[in-house]
């Protein structure tokens, strides 16, 4: 859905609405959260005996207000958080390619994304028990591509780049090993040797 205000005054709104809809589920609003009604039915009476207070006309404004901003927001901020977390992740991938390490910026960045989305989808998940809706999912860019299959091609690809600069792998071997002396030069070669640095053995 289309999110008409910024995200943080968003937010901050589910975090009040949440905090109302946990406390005055029933009182205020009249509904009966998906937990308290297996409990009320596992005891085959109701669990707490409270009545709504307010006016039905203010309670049925006030739900539909309330269940209106849940469905017609909740669904584009969880996918713009965890868009923003993805993005964060591939800049972190390549790092890890291109320079070997994450420098300490990108990798606060990412778990500052990754605590918001976080606490998004506890309040999420608040509202969704407390106001009887069902919780969104975020979806992936590719359903038929994992992020971890796209990091594994990347690394195949910087591999296949390092091989092509050596004519086969005994070449790149030699070249990236650290042989023992003895192994590639002639013994005589490395006595003569010896033998022109120490005079006493020549």
């Amino acid at each position: 859905s289309d999110i008409s205000l910024p995200e943080e005054q968003l937010i901050t709104n589910f975090v009040i609405i949440a905090s109302l809809a946990q406390k005055h589920a029933l009182s205020c609003l009249n509904i009966v959260p998906a937990k308290q009604r297996t409990y009320e039915e596992a005891l085959g009476k109701p669990w707490v005996d409270r009545q709504c207070t307010l006016d039905e006309p203010l309670r049925v404004q006030l739900m539909g207000l309330v269940v209106n901003a849940y469905q017609s927001s909740a669904g584009g901020l969880l996918q713009s958080a965890h868009a923003r977390l993805v993005e964060q992740e591939k800049v972190n991938s390549k790092l890890r390619i291109d320079k070997g390490q994450v420098d300490v910026e990108n990798e606060q960045k990412h778990q500052q994304l990754k605590d918001s989305l976080a606490k998004l989808q506890l309040n999420l998940a608040t509202l969704s028990e407390f106001l009887c809706q069902p919780l969104p999912t975020p979806q992936e860019e590719d359903p038929n591509v994992s992020r971890i299959e796209g990091r594994k091609e990347d690394v195949a690809n910087q591999e296949e780049e390092l091989l092509m600069l050596w004519e086969d792998t005994e070449q790149q071997r030699f070249y990236e090993e650290v042989l023992d002396a003895k192994d590639v030069i002639p013994a005589v070669l490395l006595s003569s040797g010896k033998a022109l640095a120490d005079p006493a053995l020549a």
